[in-house]
């Protein structure tokens, strides 16, 4: 009767839970993780001198 009684609690609590709620985030661009700091100086320079 116990093991019966601690199945439904379980039940129960496993219908009740829902999936963490969590602020809607974008993905930071990959194209920035991929260059250094450098890197991206460079290329920032380097669009500036050409127009």
């Amino acid at each position: 009767a116990a093991d019966a009684l601690a199945a439904a609690a379980a039940e129960r609590a496993r219908s009740a839970a829902e999936p963490t709620r969590t602020l809607p985030r974008e993905d930071p661009p990959l194209v920035d993780n991929l260059l250094s700091a450098n890197q991206r100086a460079y290329a920032e320079d380097a669009k500036r001198f050409r127009s």
